[in-house]
């Protein structure tokens, strides 16, 4: 009996699966949603040229309110392991400062992240999981939101 224990245990450990890159992140009130979805639909491996890691992080925002409300794309910043990341969150094509969310409104933003692997050296590092906070005006308030992206050492090869 213990010999069949010893198995499953080790079959049990060579089965498990590597932490995905993003969980299921839900936010809102009366007033908005924002949810990950596209990232749940297509997990975006991160890519490495010329020693820069780059992965793009798209979300979904939805207006429920009957007046405008507003997302401070260009005040978005991203860190990863106390480290400062760049990114640069944009419209379709377009990069916006601010995103002017229109009465019942429905967008998708795609936020590029990029570091050098010489100042975030993830091989050094270990395992670790990127914060992308965006701040936003959403129903008269002042908020921000966090999303998060899980990189692992050996994308810095």
């Amino acid at each position: 009996m213990n010999r069949v224990w010893l198995v499953l245990v080790l079959a049990s450990v060579g089965c498990a699966e590597r932490q995905a890159r993003v969980g299921r992140e839900l936010f809102g009130s009366s007033s908005f949603a924002i949810s990950n979805s596209p990232m749940l639909v297509r997990q975006r491996e991160p890519r490495v040229k010329n020693g820069r890691v780059t992965v793009t992080y798209s979300f979904l925002i939805e207006s429920f309110a009957d007046y405008p409300q507003s997302v401070a794309l260009a005040g978005a910043r991203a860190r990863i392991a106390e480290h400062p990341a760049s990114v640069r969150c944009k419209v379709g094509d377009q990069v916006l400062d601010e995103l002017l969310l229109e009465a019942r409104g429905r967008y998708r933003v795609d936020c590029d992240l990029a570091f050098e692997l010489a100042e975030i050296p993830l091989d050094k590092l270990g395992d670790v999981t990127a914060r992308i906070t965006i701040p936003m005006t959403l129903g008269g308030e002042p908020r921000e939101t966090t999303f998060s992206y899980f990189f692992r050492s050996e994308d810095a090869s």
